[in-house]
């Protein structure tokens, strides 16, 4: 060896390495993207769902006619496929001087059914949560809007596994 003469590492030759390190992770990034636009399409369809509930129960406790009601959130339901995949019950429930709780009037409307968590009939007992013991007060009304959505995934993989198992959602508001 000659002197001033250093030892030089010799690079190894890379030609087709991010081309395999790209294949290896593309099935990562796939499965993250439709993660991502399913989970996405849930939240967004969950926050319009709950918009429409407070909607409807806020414009029948005004004093709107049911029919205009359910005319309001079928406008505003869009995105939404109401007449499809979904589901909207107006109830007003009353309570009598004799503290008896019923279904004083029922709006339906939607193309999947779904079975009401309040009540089922007119006339019919009404059922409300156990944290609203007094409500409505006596000789006055509540109003219920129950909010039913199927939502079926978009992408290949919420095809074969479903978001935390259900495509069926519910909300309820109550005025």
């Amino acid at each position: 060896m000659k002197p001033g003469r250093r030892w030089q590492r010799v690079p190894l030759p890379q030609s087709g390495l991010a081309v395999l390190e790209f294949a290896m992770m593309l099935p990562v990034l796939l499965v993250l993207l439709f993660a991502s636009i399913d989970l996405g399409r849930v939240i967004l369809i969950r926050q319009i769902m709950l918009n429409l509930s407070r909607e409807a129960a806020n414009l029948a406790c005004r004093g709107t006619a049911f029919a205009d009601v359910m005319s309001a959130v079928q406008t505003s339901a869009a995105p939404l496929n109401l007449a499809q995949d979904g589901y909207v019950i107006l109830t007003e429930i009353y309570r009598s001087s004799a503290s008896v709780v019923t279904v004083k009037s029922r709006l339906t409307y939607g193309g999947r059914a779904g079975s009401s968590h309040v009540g089922a009939t007119v006339g019919g007992a009404a059922v409300l949560p156990a944290s609203t013991p007094a409500m409505p007060p006596t000789g006055m009304s509540l109003y219920v809007a129950e909010v039913f959505y199927h939502v079926d995934p978009i992408t290949p993989l919420g095809q074969f596994v479903t978001l935390s198992g259900n495509s069926s959602y519910y909300d309820v508001a109550f005025f």
